[in-house]
């Protein structure tokens, strides 16, 4: 078997590396983008009788456009257009269209929680302690039981035995919409 010199196992390290740089970066680079041929044909966007222009979020109008026969129109417009609020999630690439909610007290959030859980029936009392706005549309409220078979169904999760019977300091997230005056409420997981 013959010695290979220095400077050839360079030759063939660099051959190597040319050869993965020239079939793995552009296979890379496919995965992320894609040539398209976008028609744009004036397409003209009318909702309930009434013909809309799409903008961006800052004013500028965006037009609608057919790639391989598919219509795309822009979410943010039509979505507004709809009556919805639109967010956009940088971290998760996540596009997110939520009811339209006016804005909303932590009186009017405890107040429509205190409802839902008396309507159970399995209540006494209850005292809302908080309501706080932790995230768009999402509050931990922060609230007192006193519950007519005792205690026991109500000490899962959080929250402490207080006095007469009393389960204090239990919390709760709750996603909150408030539409044409409503507060409407949705359990979405237990609290602290």
């Amino acid at each position: 078997m013959k010695k290979f010199s220095k400077m050839r196992y360079t030759f063939l390290g660099m051959l190597i590396m040319a050869i993965l740089c020239a079939t793995v970066i552009p296979a890379l680079a496919a995965q992320s983008t894609k040539q398209l041929d976008a028609y744009y044909n004036d397409i003209k966007i009318v909702l309930d009788g009434a013909q809309i222009t799409p903008t961006d979020v800052t004013g500028k109008v965006v037009e609608p456009f057919i790639v391989d026969g598919t219509t795309y129109l822009p979410v943010r417009a039509i979505s507004e257009a709809l009556g919805k609020d639109v967010t956009w999630d940088g971290n998760t690439n996540t596009v997110r269209i939520d009811e339209k909610s006016e804005p909303v007290t932590a009186d009017e959030v405890g107040q429509a929680y205190a409802k839902i859980l008396l309507a159970d029936g399995g209540l006494q009392d209850c005292k809302i302690n908080s309501a706080t706005s932790e995230a768009t549309n999402t509050w931990l409220v922060s609230f007192n039981v006193l519950p007519k078979d005792g205690p026991d169904a109500w000490m899962a999760g959080n929250g402490e035995l207080g006095d007469n019977g009393w389960v204090i300091n239990k919390s709760m997230y709750v996603y909150v919409v408030k539409t044409n005056g409503v507060v409407n409420l949705t359990v979405i997981g237990t609290g602290l």
